[in-house]
Order: C-alpha cells, then structure tokens, then sequence
C-alpha cells in the first residue's frame, strides 16, 4: 500500500492465480496459494512469478470510493513470462488463461469476440 512504501504490484489473474485476488488484502499470499516469490526489478514488493504479467507500480494517490479503493499510479515495469510472447514477439493473451470478477462471478476470458472497432467496421465488398 502506498502508506508503507508508496509502491504496488498489479497481479494479472488467470484461473490457476485465482487466490492471488486476494493479495493487495495481505502480504502473506504467496504462502497461502503455495506460489513463488519473484524480486521485482524496480519495485521491493514480490512479484507472484506463476502470473503471465506483473506490472510494477508507483502508487501517486488512493481513492476511497465507499465499497473499494483506486490505484492512481505510474506505471515502471510491465513484466510479460516468454512463454507468452508468440514468434513475432507480441503478447498472446490468449494463452494466459485469464479471469475477471463481474457481479458475484469469476468468468474464463479464453475467447476472442470482436476486435476494436468491429462494430462500426465497414463490410468489405466481394
């Protein structure tokens, strides 16, 4: 929390992550999920090093907001695992198994749907 250091790791959770929601609540996460520790290049907070992505944060302010807290912060790092990197070197998301939490649910995000853009994308004529 920035009240003691003033830095933050931004977990991304996949389905095998999923107790890592909890992690800005405690710092004892990585014991309770049986998950690895990883030094952070320009943050001291660990990195969990089974997530596909940490991002490493210098936390500018919190917001209260009643029933939650927002982050403002500047982004120092993004940390991407190789084997999530494809051959042409971009991040396949796909590959991550990734979760989001939406009114009382946990929900897979393993299938593409449309692009940016898609719904005002002119048909292309044959």
């Amino acid at each position: 929390m920035k009240e003691a250091t003033g830095e933050a790791n931004m977990t991304v959770v996949t389905i095998i992550l999923i107790a890592a929601i909890v992690a800005i609540a405690t710092p004892l996460i990585t014991n309770m999920m049986n998950s690895t520790k990883q030094k952070a290049e320009n943050i001291k907070c660990p990195l969990i090093a089974e997530s596909p992505i940490s991002i490493e944060c210098k936390v500018k302010d919190i917001k209260e907001l009643g029933s939650h807290h927002m982050f403002i912060a500047d982004v120092l790092s993004i940390d991407v695992a190789e084997k999530y990197i494809d051959s042409a070197g971009a991040f396949d998301i796909s590959k991550c198994g990734l979760i989001a939490y939406a009114n009382g649910g946990y929900y897979n995000l393993d299938k593409k749907i449309g692009k940016f853009g898609y719904s005002v994308q002119k048909n292309l004529k044959k």
